[in-house]
C-alpha cells in the first residue's frame, strides 16, 4: 500500500499542467500496448522492437514538447 499512497500523494500535489501531461502519457501507454510481437509482424523481434521504440519516442515527443515551458 505504501507505493499506492505515494502515487496518490504525488498526483494530489500536481498542478494542472503536470496532470495534463501525466494524462497524455497514460493515454499513450494504453495506445501502445501490444498483444504479441510475432502476431503483429513476421520480422524479427529486435527489428520490430527498434521500429516500435522509434515510433514511441516520436509519439512521446509530439505530446510532451508542446507542454514544455522554455
Amino acid at each position: 500500500m505504501r507505493i499506492q499512497e505515494n502515487i496518490y500523494n504525488t498526483i494530489r500535489e500536481m498542478n494542472i499542467n503536470e496532470l495534463t501531461l501525466l494524462h497524455e502519457q497514460i493515454r499513450l501507454l494504453k495506445k501502445t500496448k501490444t498483444i504479441s510481437i510475432n502476431k503483429i509482424t513476421g520480422i524479427s523481434g529486435s527489428c520490430w522492437a527498434d521500429t516500435r521504440t522509434k515510433e514511441t519516442r516520436k509519439q512521446i515527443l509530439d505530446i510532451i514538447l508542446p507542454h514544455l515551458i522554455l
